[in-house]
């Protein structure tokens, strides 16, 4: 294990994730009734921070934890890995299906799966195989293709790091790793595009977790370039569109790596002056957060649905008031019930 991690380092990775998971909220209710956060999300772009801040740490703490990986132990990293990620990811699977193709599906809410349904579609999500062949074969489902993306990079961690000698090994291998993707991608299009858009996030929360970066750096001294660094992508990262694949995964990395360590130091300050009953917050936000990923949607589309009875404000407002707090109790208590069972195990 690299580092020696303390409670104030852990509260700062539960200020990070609580963030990322607000952030995705964030990003997604304009579809369930509040679309006055549009704007604010497309100025912001607050979808990619969230997703960015939660790629990053998936690389710095899965390094931190497994630096040592040896090739005997791959076979126990892969089932560790899919006994945390896999049960929880197949129930949400399953209650898309419920919510937007039995319940939702002749409704027409923005909220629909954009994908048609098929058996080869369900099978490859099934699988959790739909950024590593999407486009050609089928269509992530909205949130859910995420799961297809941490897995791809899990999959590909071992080759990272086993035997890696230095820092250069990984840096080295990492390249070559993109370098076969894109092939891949232009040659057999499949290898989701999203898959490039965060993969140097990845090795970068890796890279940092080697060099024990948080630690080490003296981020009073680095915090007003990197909002330098942050501010200054806001005007290019508005004309993304009109730039090829090479500049959306720069810009997109200009954008969100700043972000980063500036949410940390953030955390690193709130730690310093908050309460013991704010650090609870953040702390339950936190171990919800990935059960909140994956089952928001769903929710939230029963709440919008039971407020839109009446009118659409009424149906937003279910969802602000009502929606958001229950997403994040079930999802808090559907985290813990499983942990405590795989315990047991």
């Amino acid at each position: 294990m690299v580092g020696d991690y303390t409670l104030k380092r852990q509260f700062e990775f539960d200020f990070m994730r609580s963030i990322a998971i607000l952030l995705i909220l964030l990003t997604h209710l304009p579809g369930y009734g509040i679309g006055s956060l549009t704007s604010i999300n497309e100025f912001f772009h607050v979808g990619h921070l969230g997703l960015g801040l939660f790629i990053f740490m998936s690389g710095y703490l899965l390094y931190a934890t497994t630096s040592n990986l040896k090739s005997g132990n791959i076979f126990s990293f892969y089932k560790k890995k899919l006994i945390r990620i896999y049960p929880l990811y197949l129930i949400a699977l399953i209650s898309f299906f419920i919510t937007f193709e039995l319940i939702f599906k002749d409704i027409g809410f923005d909220f629909a799966l954009p994908f048609k349904a098929s058996f080869t579609s369900y099978l490859i999500h099934f699988l959790g195989a739909q950024v590593l062949l999407a486009p050609e074969y089928v269509t992530p489902i909205l949130t859910l293709w995420y799961i297809g993306l941490i897995l791809l990079y899990y999959l590909l961690y071992p080759v990272l790091v086993i035997k890696s000698r230095n820092l250069n090994d990984i840096v080295l291998r990492s390249i070559f790793i993109v370098v076969i993707f894109a092939a891949l991608h232009v040659l057999f299009n499949i290898i989701e595009v999203r898959f490039f858009y965060y993969y140097f996030v990845f090795i970068t929360g890796i890279i940092s977790s080697h060099k024990n970066i948080f630690s080490n750096m003296n981020f009073s001294r680095f915090i007003p370039i990197m909002l330098i660094l942050y501010i200054s992508t806001f005007p290019v990262f508005r004309r993304m569109s009109s730039l090829n694949i090479f500049g959306e995964i720069f810009i997109i990395y200009m954008l969100v790596v700043p972000f980063i360590f500036l949410t940390y130091y953030a955390g690193r300050k709130i730690s310093q002056i908050s309460s013991v009953r704010l650090q609870n917050f953040f702390l339950l936000v936190s171990t919800s957060s990935y059960c909140v990923y994956l089952f928001h949607r769903p929710i939230l589309a029963l709440f919008y649905s039971a407020g839109l009875m009446f009118n659409p404000y009424i149906g937003g407002l279910a969802v602000l008031l009502l929606g958001i707090p229950a997403t994040f109790v079930i999802g808090y208590y559907i985290q813990i019930s499983e942990s405590k069972l795989l315990h047991k195990k």
